[in-house]
């Protein structure tokens, strides 16, 4: 993108990207603040661009200030998910939703505390989120394989996955569920679906769904004072 100014008054802005020229003829000092204002806006955009990203390299990190992962499909955005000023969830969520609906939580029981804390892809090949004390919320369990992860990867159905050098799947978000099911997010024996506890609290709730060790699929209420079967299918 370049800006030149012509003896007659006239502003040229090539947009070399797109192969096409857009003339401006200067009128007034409004017409310049407005061109000053796409012009502030195109660069805006391509840093942007630039700094959106969908995978994270083994020794790299996302803090919790600005770093964060998007989709190809700009769909999905993985990033840390903040209520107030002290409690922070890495998570996954609808890119273009108003309110960030979540689909993923990483430490939904354990939220970091404050600007400081980072998600990394360590020299090993594991996922870790520390706290900003250097405390681990959370981590994968990638490094007891015999390569450990080489990137995670932030795939354009919502799911995070960790992959070894050769593009394997090590580990994915979508076997470790918390309050949504993705489509086609298979829901298998061993995982399990578990509400929130309420607006605004992310932690483990009371509504469990989940296959029994009978392969039956089933709703269950497991409260504080009383446990109840809700539903189940044969």
């Amino acid at each position: 993108m370049s800006l030149t100014l012509g003896a007659g008054q006239s502003v040229r802005l090539d947009l070399e990207a797109k192969k096409e020229e857009k003339f401006w003829k200067l009128k007034s000092p409004l017409d310049l603040f407005s061109l000053q204002s796409s012009v502030n806006s195109w660069l805006k955009l391509e840093a942007e661009l630039a700094k959106t990203q969908n995978s994270l390299e083994r020794g790299s990190s996302l803090s919790l200030e600005d770093d964060f992962l998007t989709s190809l499909d700009k769909s999905f955005t993985s990033e840390f998910y903040g209520v107030g000023t002290k409690a922070y969830w890495f998570s996954v969520w609808f890119t273009n939703s108003k309110n960030k609906t979540l689909v993923w939580m990483a430490n939904r029981d354990r939220p970091v505390n404050a600007l400081g804390s980072r998600v990394s892809l360590s020299r090993d090949g594991t996922m870790i989120l520390t706290d900003v004390d250097g405390t681990i919320a959370w981590e994968s369990n990638t490094n007891s394989t015999p390569t450990g992860a080489e990137r995670a990867e932030l795939l354009n159905s919502g799911n995070l996955v960790l992959k070894d050098p050769q593009g394997k799947i090590l580990w994915q978000s979508f076997e470790f569920p918390t309050d949504t099911l993705l489509p086609n997010e298979p829901c298998t024996k061993s995982m399990k679906v578990t509400s929130s506890l309420g607006r605004g609290n992310f932690g483990t709730g009371y509504y469990s769904f989940y296959f029994d060790n009978d392969n039956v699929l089933r709703l269950i209420y497991d409260g504080p004072e009383m446990s109840s079967l809700l539903a189940y299918t044969d």
